[in-house]
């Protein structure tokens, strides 16, 4: 049915091409071949229908020149690849000709002409995708279109890992060194550390703790107390102070609110009961200030055998 109808429409035209293209279209299958071939087919078929009827192509001069076929094409351009369908073979022709119109409309784009040359922009981005030449008063589409330029950050010069580390905007080191393996920036040496003045100023949130001389091999080992105080509101029970206690060792802290700071010494009798049933050993070292309400326990750490070690006092300037 559809055969009779393709031959009433195009009676006029020459059936060996209308029976060419019922062969072709009768001897493809779908399952024949793959997708992209069985699709291709089908539109190299559709475009030479598209042109039967009308076999000539009309120039200025009213000349009619004969088209053999339609077909697609592709053209090529640094960023994306233009399809072009319904693309008519004129023999005759002896240069390749565009359709501005059917090119911006069906690839949106658009095309910018100059006195020398012109541009083939992006419609929705306005990137530039091809740049051809006026040659002889005719826009001629360049035969060859160079693929884009690959840029490399200094890939000539080889600088020192730092200069990487500054260059790339201060990362981390883990994250410098991936960088560096996993582009191959060029290095001049082969340092692997890093030491930015600047990250050390900006990114640390306080200086560093240089190494303690303390040490401690279990609880009791040694303990760090100081007193806080005194508040400006009293509590409902009349405190105003506290005190606390700091195992070196296990980092476990016990705090005791005091209305006054001699209150420590009362305090700390009962506290030393506590831990050491608790941990079944006595406490080897205390660790405090040079305030007065530790002063006043000295005599009861040595009598108890507690080593009192204190913070060095405040060097004192002279005017």
């Amino acid at each position: 049915m559809a055969w009779e109808k393709l031959n009433t429409r195009y009676a006029n035209c020459s059936r060996s091409r209308v029976m060419s293209l019922k062969e072709r279209l009768t001897a493809t299958t779908r399952g024949s071949n793959s997708m992209d071939e069985f699709l291709n087919t089908m539109r190299s078929i559709s475009d030479e229908l598209s042109i039967i009827g009308s076999d000539v192509i009309v120039i200025g001069d009213d000349t009619g020149l004969q088209i053999t076929y339609a077909g697609h094409a592709t053209f090529p351009t640094p960023s994306k690849d233009f399809a072009l369908f319904n693309v008519l073979c004129v023999p005759s022709i002896k240069k390749n000709l565009l359709s501005v119109s059917q090119f911006c409309k069906t690839k949106n784009t658009s095309i910018e002409f100059f006195p020398t040359y012109f541009l083939v922009k992006d419609l929705r981005t306005a990137a530039t995708l091809i740049r051809g030449q006026n040659k002889n008063n005719v826009y001629v589409w360049p035969e060859s279109l160079s693929p884009l330029t690959s840029f490399h950050a200094f890939v000539g010069v080889k600088a020192p890992l730092i200069d990487w580390h500054r260059r790339l905007g201060h990362p981390s080191s883990r994250i410098l060194h991936h960088l560096v393996t996993s582009y191959t920036l060029p290095l001049s040496t082969s340092s692997s550390n890093v030491t930015c003045d600047s990250c050390l100023c900006h990114k640390s949130q306080r200086l560093p703790f240089h190494v303690s001389s303390l040490k401690s091999h279990g609880p009791l080992d040694l303990i760090y107390t100081d007193v806080w105080g005194p508040a400006l509101i009293s509590s409902t029970e009349g405190y105003r102070f506290y005190v606390i206690f700091v195992d070196h060792f296990i980092k476990y802290i016990w705090l005791y609110p005091i209305c006054h700071k001699s209150d420590v010494s009362l305090i700390f009798p009962k506290f030393k009961v506590i831990v050491e049933n608790y941990f079944k050993k006595s406490i080897v070292s205390m660790y405090s200030d040079n305030g007065g309400e530790y002063v006043k326990l000295k005599e009861y750490f040595a009598t108890h055998g507690i080593t009192h070690l204190t913070t060095p006092p405040p060097p004192h300037s002279s005017t």
